[in-house]
């Protein structure tokens, strides 16, 4: 489930593909993405909270990334499940926020999403 809905988000930031890194990154010279995922329940249909932090020299861009992510996982109450590689899926934004890493000089804009899952066969 996790890569399918990591390779989902790069194939919706083509720029930027190789720049998703879980739990933290080091890569500063470049915008880039932090994931993690936890789980919430495991069943039929299952739960997970992505937390994805976008790290980004500059805020107008952190901002630019924070609402296409809304756009493809984000989803409307009468959007349909995505299917993706071998899961099918469904991600609502639950909160987050921006702040200004002034060690490394950087903004730091984090998103959490629950994402209900199940896998699928074929």
């Amino acid at each position: 489930m996790e890569l399918d809905i990591i390779d989902y988000l790069r194939s919706h930031f083509p720029k930027l593909k190789k720049d998703f890194y879980p739990i933290f990154t080091t890569e500063l010279k470049r915008d880039s993405f932090v994931y993690f995922f936890r789980p919430i329940s495991n069943d039929y249909v299952s739960e997970s909270q992505l937390e994805i932090r976008i790290i980004a020299k500059d805020y107008d861009k952190a901002v630019e990334l924070a609402n296409k992510l809304d756009e493809v996982l984000a989803f409307k109450r009468d959007d349909p499940y995505k299917i993706f590689g071998n899961t099918k899926f469904r991600g609502v934004k639950t909160g987050g926020g921006c702040l200004f890493q002034d060690g490394v000089q950087r903004f730091e804009y984090t998103l959490f999403y629950a994402i209900k899952w199940r896998a699928i066969n074929g």
